[in-house]
């Protein structure tokens, strides 16, 4: 979900699923550079740029972002009862992590590849229900503690 820079690493989602090919993503937003709608294997659908992103039609919610100081998309996926799948990056990612035992953490393209399949093979999705920590008192304090060491 949104600009696919070359920090959100949406080259490694597109592979993923390439080599999963049984199960299906959703890009919201736009592509990444070098790749257009007939680059996409048949189960990797493009959606553009949509007001509302239809969590609810999903069972989860991706990153393989680099970096992420505070992840929009990830909140309103949580919010909407998605379990998250984030690379386990700086900040937000690895903070979110804390506040869900259900938001799962992936270091490489293999290990996402792996998790996937995993996924896949239990059928079981439990909320990354972290949304309802993060408020802005508890954001505060983390982020005063971060930039005050």
């Amino acid at each position: 979900v949104g600009n696919m820079t070359m920090i959100k690493r949406c080259a490694w989602a597109i592979e993923a699923f390439r080599q999963v090919p049984d199960i299906q993503l959703t890009i919201y937003g736009n592509l990444p550079d070098g790749y257009s709608q007939k680059d996409l294997p048949s189960n990797v659908h493009y959606a553009g740029f949509l007001e509302e992103v239809p969590y609810e039609k999903h069972q989860g919610y991706l990153s393989c972002s680099m970096s992420e100081c505070f992840a929009n998309s990830a909140v309103e996926a949580s919010a909407k009862g998605l379990v998250c799948l984030l690379s386990d990056t700086d900040l937000a990612h690895r903070y979110y992590k804390t506040q869900s035992k259900d938001v799962y953490l992936f270091q490489d393209l293999d290990e996402l590849i792996h998790s996937i399949k995993k996924f896949q093979k239990e059928n079981v999705y439990y909320s990354s229900n972290f949304s309802t920590e993060y408020i802005k008192g508890n954001v505060v304090k983390t982020y005063n503690a971060l930039f005050n060491n």
